[in-house]
């Protein structure tokens, strides 16, 4: 990359980690969600996403977003342990 690009890129990423940060954060303040770090799970998230994505593009296979997009909130909000 050339330094114009990597600077552009990192600008719209701090600022689309910083949003999701922040929502991470309101939930946490209202009671909704546990204590996280929050920056850390934003980048866990997004780290989740980009995979998804390059599995997808590699293996040429189509994306039901819809689909992911409700079971990667279900494994985020509820984790994958078995209750009881």
């Amino acid at each position: 990359y050339t330094e114009r690009i990597r600077e552009v890129m990192l600008s719209s990423l701090e600022e689309h980690v910083g949003k999701f940060a922040a929502l991470v954060e309101e939930g946490i303040a209202k009671g909704e969600f546990k204590p996280v770090d929050s920056y850390l799970t934003t980048h866990l998230v997004i780290g989740m996403a980009f995979e998804i994505l390059r599995i997808t593009m590699l293996e040429r296979r189509p994306l039901d977003v819809a689909r992911t997009a409700e079971e990667v909130t279900r494994i985020l909000f509820h984790g994958i342990k078995r209750r009881g």
